[in-house]
């Protein structure tokens, strides 16, 4: 959670188990995701269907964390921040790309 309220972890607490998930959410999750409005989960779904019912598979995956799939892009306004903290355009683009020069959606 971002906010970090006695109240915010109790309500957490009644979905959110066991409990040392709800501490990672609060002391490691949260102040990771400050300043994100949104977009905290990436959803890729994998080429095979699960063996026996042929289920649709997917990997579930946050962003902005270590050893992620795909780089994340920016939230919207760290864009500006970026240019202003001396990155050059390149650098911005680069950021906004997979690394092979396709563009992230």
């Amino acid at each position: 959670g971002k906010k970090n309220t006695l109240h915010a972890r109790r309500r957490a607490s009644n979905v959110v188990q066991p409990p040392a998930a709800v501490v990672k959410l609060f002391d490691i999750l949260g102040p990771r995701y400050a300043d994100r409005q949104g977009g905290y989960t990436r959803v890729l779904p994998l080429s095979k269907r699960r063996l026996g019912d042929g289920s649709k598979m997917s990997v579930l995956e946050f962003v902005d964390r270590e050893g992620e799939l795909r780089p994340a892009r920016p939230p919207p306004g760290r864009l500006a921040a970026l240019k202003r903290e001396g990155y050059l355009e390149a650098d911005v683009a680069e950021m906004l790309t997979d690394g092979t020069g396709e563009r992230l959606n």
